[in-house]
């Protein structure tokens, strides 16, 4: 028995580190390294940066987490072809999306999702994915239309089985892009925007699309993620775009290996490929944790960054893309009821994710039931029923026993039925609704030559000499000493 057990386990280990060699025990952290040529000779700095051989020991990808990538298209390329499928050219409006005449999208396509570990050219951020190629653009030429199409075309897909829960787009323009806008404000996915090389602080200098996402906006879009490039020392890009309320995070984009139109790989930088490994991360994410939702997966990623001092005046969260940080500690959200107002709470999260509209405090006592904020009575005579009046509080507590509805002498005898309750202001319909006549709360402050008068409760009692002057705005009250009526 003891022989069997000898020969299993030499079997094991024999598998683990000789069959499989990716597997290594660091401390107490399992890191999974590729055998891909480019990533073993260290020319793929971006992925350890962002701690993804230790990502993959979570996970390394799923066939069934499908991204769009928005862009010049794919071509058809050894190491992307397990990974990707047919996809639609919205500028030509045909079915080929493999013509990438700049190389651009197919760059982007490698950093998400070449295959890994299988001993050839460059490990993807997913080693397992469903790429889709969405073409918008040929060359530079890119216009509003084409974009939103692509996008309008995953939104269709949302709710199917071929769902598009993740788009890149990394396009920048200094015009706005009214449709695009339109479409990723439908879309329920998350969008990977890349900030622009523009050397531009983008809270002053607005870039599009990414601008929507920007709390400078009029009306942010909360569905997007703005990636700026930085380097190998965590220092921003010469030419990449920033602003402290308009870039959400950075990532590495310098010097970045990927796949090539036209040779097999190419080294290339720009905000454009530091999206796309927030993108890939996001997938990671959706493989492991397919049920999360859109806002969750924006969370997990913002929350988790690598907190880095010469990125903290560029970017909303001051940090760097961390995968590892991601899939270790995803954000779920968890609400719970926080006081904003003497009358209203609002459903809230950690990650600063709130319900709208607010909501009213549900009064149990001296507090809120649902925030526990407390509660002081503040009494006013309101309408009780047809026979009287009582104190009531915003909580619904009431005060005392119902009072009798007061009106005055000029109501209970003008021959109309109609009166105005000197307590609540409530208007009663005398044939049904009971009242008493006080004249001791007819203490006049203010008086006309014809005999109108204003009550201490502000109503105003005119007589029909009045009428005309006062619809005017031409009736005066003069001062007049106390006196019973």
């Amino acid at each position: 028995m003891q022989k069997k057990l000898s020969i299993i386990l030499f079997g094991i280990i024999f598998f683990l580190f000789f069959v499989n060699p990716t597997l290594v025990f660091a401390d107490t952290i399992t890191e999974v390294r590729p055998n891909d040529e480019k990533y073993v000779n260290g020319e793929q700095w971006g992925l350890d940066k962002i701690e993804m051989h230790k990502a993959w020991s979570i996970t390394t990808g799923s066939k069934d987490v499908r991204v769009g990538i928005v862009d010049s298209g794919i071509v058809n390329h050894r190491d992307l072809k397990e990974n990707i499928i047919e996809g639609i050219d919205f500028y030509w409006d045909d079915n080929d999306a493999s013509d990438d005449s700049t190389g651009h999208g197919t760059h982007i396509a490698g950093i998400i999702g070449a295959k890994g570990n299988n001993k050839f050219g460059i490990a993807g951020v997913c080693w397992d994915i469903t790429m889709i190629s969405l073409q918008a653009f040929i060359e530079t030429d890119c216009g509003d239309y084409p974009a939103s199409k692509a996008v309008e075309y995953a939104t269709s897909l949302y709710n199917t089985a071929d769902r598009i829960p993740i788009l890149n787009i990394s396009l920048n323009f200094d015009k706005e892009m009214p449709e695009l806008e339109r479409a990723i404000r439908n879309y329920p996915g998350l969008v990977i925007c890349s900030s622009g090389n523009f050397r531009l602080n983008t809270d002053e200098g607005y870039i599009y699309p990414g601008h929507y996402g920007s709390s400078l906006y009029e009306n942010p879009l909360d569905n997007m993620i703005v990636v700026g490039n930085s380097d190998q020392n965590d220092i921003k890009a010469p030419n990449s775009n920033y602003g402290k309320k308009s870039v959400d995070l950075f990532a590495p984009g310098q010097n970045i290996v990927s796949t090539s139109n036209v040779q097999e790989f190419k080294i290339d930088s720009g905000t454009s490929f530091a999206a796309p490994l927030v993108t890939g991360v996001a997938a990671l994410l959706l493989s492991k944790y397919p049920n999360m939702t859109t806002s969750e997966l924006k969370a997990s990623i913002l929350m988790n960054v690598d907190k880095v001092s010469s990125l903290s005046e560029y970017c909303t969260t001051g940090g760097r893309l961390n995968a590892y940080k991601a899939l270790s500690n995803p954000h779920f959200h968890s609400f719970r009821y926080v006081p904003k107002t003497v009358s209203y709470h609002q459903n809230y999260c950690d990650c600063g994710m709130f319900s709208f509209p607010l909501e009213e405090h549900l009064y149990l006592g001296d507090k809120c039931a649902l925030c526990n904020a407390p509660h002081r009575h503040s009494y006013s005579i309101q309408y009780y029923n047809q026979l009287g009046h009582i104190e009531k509080c915003i909580c619904g507590q009431t005060k005392g026993s119902p009072s009798p509805h007061v009106i005055t002498y000029e109501d209970a005898h003008d021959g109309d039925n109609k009166a105005i309750c000197l307590g609540c202001n409530a208007e009663l319909d005398l044939r049904y609704d009971g009242a008493q006549i006080n004249p001791f709360s007819l203490v006049k402050r203010k008086e006309t030559k014809n005999g109108s008068y204003i009550l201490p409760n502000g109503i105003i009692v005119l007589v029909e000499k009045d009428r005309e002057a006062y619809f005017n705005g031409t009736l005066i009250f003069y001062d007049k000493l106390p006196s019973i009526r």
